[in-house]
């Protein structure tokens, strides 16, 4: 079992949480002996007469959730060059605090690591306690929601997409159907949603062909379909089966990417 998988937030093999883990695991039913190695995983020696692997999986996994849930560790940056007079003042004073197990200063790296529990402190109050000492912090970096939002876009391009053709496709049935808007504006939007629709669809279509590997499948039907849609005048018809589509499309991938996403966690 990998350590850094079991305890996400731990610094190193040696810290205290990882004998709480082997303490933990050791007094299992069945278990003989548990112990990190020096790959930084945990070795589990157990009885298959008393227990089964599906068991000690389940067993450890659950301990390190309890573990991470009881305790943290936090690494604080600190502005401008640390002293070791300095580095051993901060170290004193942390050690002061509610809640905090163990701390260590790097000074080189002008940095500070803190053991602490969950219930009676946090990284915040630790940093303000820092800072009520006269000794100046880097602000945690937090992504932009600007960055958040793009990396989500890059990760569902598929999704936004679909959902973009969806939003044009009601704009224009509906300006077409109750405010009576031209074909001069309601066309527009129709080919708007056939291009988001139709893109993924499309631009896999063409690289297969490029690469000779030509097959008549279900996305080229529905290409073909959506065009003679098109070219009988049923431009929302034609707009409605590729958003359709691509958004079915869509939100299969995203559906397996989440559930891949949750296996990994489990592995």
């Amino acid at each position: 079992f990998r350590l850094d998988v079991l305890l996400p937030e731990l610094p190193d093999a040696q810290d205290a949480c990882v004998r709480r883990l082997t303490d933990l695991t050791a007094r299992q039913p069945g278990v003989s002996l548990a112990h990190a190695t020096a790959d930084g995983s945990l070795c589990v020696h157990f009885d298959p007469a008393e227990t089964t692997l599906a068991e000690v999986r389940q067993r450890v996994r659950a301990a390190g959730a309890q573990l991470s849930a009881e305790y943290g560790h936090v690494s604080i940056a600190l502005k401008g060059a640390l002293g070791e007079d300095a580095g051993r003042r901060l170290e004193d004073l942390l050690r002061k605090e509610d809640g905090v197990l163990e701390v260590a200063a790097n000074v080189p790296a002008a940095r500070v690591r803190v053991e602490f529990q969950r219930s009676k402190t946090d990284p915040d109050r630790l940093r303000r306690a820092i800072e009520e000492a006269r000794f100046s912090t880097e602000s945690p970096e937090r992504p932009a929601p600007t960055a958040a939002l793009s990396r989500f876009v890059t990760a569902n391009r598929e999704l936004v997409w679909s959902l973009v053709a969806a939003v044009l496709l009601a704009a224009g049935w509906s300006g077409e159907r109750f405010w009576g808007w031209p074909t001069s504006v309601t066309i527009p939007l129709y080919l708007g949603a056939y291009a988001f629709g139709a893109w993924d669809l499309a631009s896999h279509t063409v690289a297969s062909w490029r690469r000779g590997a030509f097959t008549f499948d279900i996305d080229l039907l529905m290409l073909l379909a959506a065009l003679g849609a098109a070219g009988l005048g049923a431009w929302a018809e034609g707009a409605f089966l590729l958003t359709l589509f691509a958004l079915a499309h869509a939100l299969e991938h995203y559906a397996m990417d989440r559930a891949r996403g949750a296996i990994r966690a489990l592995a």
